[in-house]
C-alpha cells in the first residue's frame, strides 16, 4: 500500500514540473515575439535605437524575474 502511494506522489510530482514547464515556455514564446515586434518597429523608423534599447532591456529584465519567481516556487 505504501509504494502505491509512493508512485502515486512521484507522478504527481512530476506532472507538476511538467506544467511549470510549459508556462515558462509561453512566457518565453511571448517575450521573444515582443522583441521581434521591436525589431521591426526600430527597423521600419517608427522607434529610435535608445527607444528600442529600453524597452529591450526592461522585456529582459521581466523575464529574468520571472524566472527567478518560478524557479522559486520549485
Amino acid at each position: 500500500m505504501k509504494r502505491i502511494f509512493a508512485v502515486a506522489a512521484v507522478i504527481a510530482a512530476f506532472g507538476a514540473g511538467v506544467a511549470t514547464a510549459g508556462e515558462t515556455t509561453q512566457a518565453n514564446v511571448s517575450i521573444e515575439k515582443q522583441i521581434r515586434d521591436l525589431k521591426k518597429m526600430a527597423g521600419a523608423g517608427e522607434i529610435s535605437s535608445k527607444e528600442y534599447n529600453k524597452r529591450k532591456e526592461a522585456l529582459m529584465a521581466a523575464s529574468q524575474g520571472q524566472q527567478t519567481a518560478e524557479s522559486s516556487k520549485k
